[in-house]
């Protein structure tokens, strides 16, 4: 509901099952290669160059890794927008990488995208709007958001799903499945929750149910008046295409980056505790994303 940016270059569908596997163990030994190479010439360098030489690793590992899957999407790129929550644990330069994919994809081809609306909902977007931007105007790990202006001059967002992701997904954990069965044997890895991630991320790919899920928070939430969800229109929609109504605001990252005063920073964390206290106390509960993207600020 709340959109990540899209890059204007397109790419085409994600690869193959047998292509998406060799792409992940061609990434892991790339990167890999790369830091056996900077521990062997760490020994002759001097505490300078090996910082030096350190950082350019980490950024290059950072940009192979974003490339590769910003490409694969699916659960690939969720893990990469997981590990760049994690700025304890992953070094500097490339968590700078691993970032952009929370913000940017590469986009489906405009035609591409048409015919998955088509093919969706029967008529093409020309047909239904009164205006469709062609191109996405934000792109993300399962799908990608057009504007739109309905009929009746109504400003829209429609959230178009990439070609077979549900089996891109299926494929993704069946190869994870058998990669991971040592550290499953030995406990480290329990099924149940390869189970329960796999459940969950296939759970994003129903648009009717996200759709379900608009209308529960708005209903649920209306008591919180600074708290913007936005309205699903269930003729426009299915279970691989949602249009919501636009929210406006501006990403955390961007908000920040324009200095607001303590006193408008603190004003927003109360309202942030504020939503969320019902559901650290167990009052309520709350389905989310990690990704800081999906937060966005209007400080109006």
């Amino acid at each position: 509901m709340r959109m990540k940016g899209a890059r204007t270059s397109h790419r085409p569908g994600a690869p193959s099952s047998i292509g998406r596997a060799w792409r992940i163990a061609r990434l892991t030994a790339g990167v890999t290669g790369s830091y056996v190479g900077y521990m062997m010439q760490r020994l002759f360098l001097g505490e300078a160059q090996r910082d030096r030489r350190r950082r350019a690793v980490h950024a290059r590992a950072g940009r192979r890794i974003h490339d590769e899957l910003a490409l694969l999407r699916g659960p690939a790129m969720k893990l990469g927008q997981a590990l760049s929550l994690h700025t304890d644990l992953v070094p500097d330069e490339l968590l700078a990488e691993l970032t952009k994919l929370q913000m940017e994809a590469p986009g489906m081809h405009p035609s591409l995208a048409r015919a998955q609306f088509s093919a969706s909902l029967g008529r093409s977007p020309d047909q239904m709007f009164k205006r469709f931007e062609a191109e996405p105007f934000a792109a993300a790990s399962l799908g990608q958001v057009h504007r739109a202006v309905l009929r009746d001059g109504t400003d829209v967002a429609v959230k178009i799903q990439y070609p077979e992701i549900r089996a891109a997904i299926e494929n993704d954990f069946r190869w994870l499945r058998r990669a991971s069965l040592p550290a499953q044997a030995s406990g480290h890895l329990p099924t149940d929750v390869l189970d329960e991630l796999e459940s969950q991320i296939l759970a994003e790919t129903d648009y009717v149910r996200e759709a379900d899920d608009i209308v529960f928070f708005k209903n649920g939430l209306k008591p919180l008046d600074f708290v913007a969800v936005p309205d699903a229109y269930r003729e426009y929609s299915t279970d691989r295409i949602l249009t919501m109504s636009v929210v406006r605001g501006e990403h955390l990252d961007t908000f920040l980056t324009r200095h607001p005063s303590q006193r408008l920073r603190d004003a927003i964390g109360s309202r942030l505790l504020e939503l969320c206290t019902p559901i650290l106390t167990g009052a309520t509960t709350c389905s989310t994303t990690t990704a800081r993207s999906a937060w966005w600020i209007s400080a109006a």
